[in-house]
């Protein structure tokens, strides 16, 4: 069987590599994305902010399971919400008409993980065929309305355009609807040494497989690396339009649950 290259953020990835280990499978990790805390000073301020207006939302829309994360465990020594704790007990208690929306299926877990209870959080089920802002929007739409207030939290890249997608927030205001946007972490490429680049270039070129699982991801590859034998399963079709555009050999689509990857990995091994 092939090898598995888990791209996702190191925090994602240990759950992948062991459901895929226990299958059988040579699984490593290779993130492509490091997660890191918000550095600026003007960041900081507008969490705090956020936290002091909360009662001021409908509805907290977390685009990545780093994004609840970062919101309810702020890392920040002078913090306004001190605890995680204290965080929830704010959404939860304090504010039960605010709701709670996640575009996956990781970010909803990772919700519930903080202490979020099932009945205040929306996200597309679990069979949906995709998970998206798209899919979202057809669950979350009836709740926004004139004078709605949606947060979205988010993260941003470092030393790169904001080129993050907009489109939730362009359909919550053409409803009426007011989307304020908040950076609470940072997404940045990995820092590679040279024997780890020869290392991916072998990965590349030896039929491994590499599960991506983000355009952003897809870019911090490094430019020198030859992807033109590299054999990929991508979680969603911009993910593998982008991997055709760069250049891989074989791109499969799948839906970005382990089971749907599971298949994916055995049709490709039965090629």
């Amino acid at each position: 069987m092939a090898r598995l290259i888990v791209t996702r953020p190191a925090d994602q990835a240990a759950a992948w590599l062991q459901v895929l280990q226990s299958m059988g499978h040579e699984a490593v990790a290779l993130p492509l994305i490091e997660i890191a805390p918000v550095d600026s000073e003007d960041d900081a301020q507008a969490l705090e902010l956020a936290w002091q207006r909360l009662a001021s939302f409908d509805a907290l829309m977390f685009v990545s399971s780093p994004a609840a994360q970062a919101f309810f465990k702020p890392d920040q020594p002078n913090a306004v919400i001190p605890s995680a704790q204290r965080a929830i007990e704010l959404v939860v208690n304090r504010n039960p008409k605010i709701r709670l929306w996640a575009t996956g299926q990781g970010t909803v877990a990772s919700l519930r993980s903080l202490g979020i209870p099932d009945d205040r959080i929306d996200a597309p089920s679990a069979q949906a065929g995709q998970f998206d802002s798209e899919a979202l929007w057809q669950v979350v739409q009836h709740q926004v309305h004139i004078s709605s207030r949606v947060l979205i939290l988010r993260g941003r890249d470092v030393g790169m355009f904001d080129s993050s997608r907009d489109w939730l927030g362009q359909q919550i205001m053409a409803q009426g609807g007011v989307a304020q946007k908040l950076v609470v972490y940072q997404r940045r490429a990995p820092r590679w040494s040279m024997a780890q680049t020869a290392q991916c270039r072998a990965w590349l070129r030896d039929g491994s497989i590499w599960l991506l699982s983000s355009t952003q991801g897809l870019r911090n590859l490094p430019a020198s690396l030859d992807v033109r034998n590299g054999v990929c399963i991508c979680t969603h079709e911009r993910i593998s339009q982008a991997a055709r555009e760069r250049g891989f050999a074989v791109v499969c689509t799948s839906r970005p649950t382990l089971q749907d990857v599971a298949a994916s990995i055995k049709s490709l091994n039965e090629r």
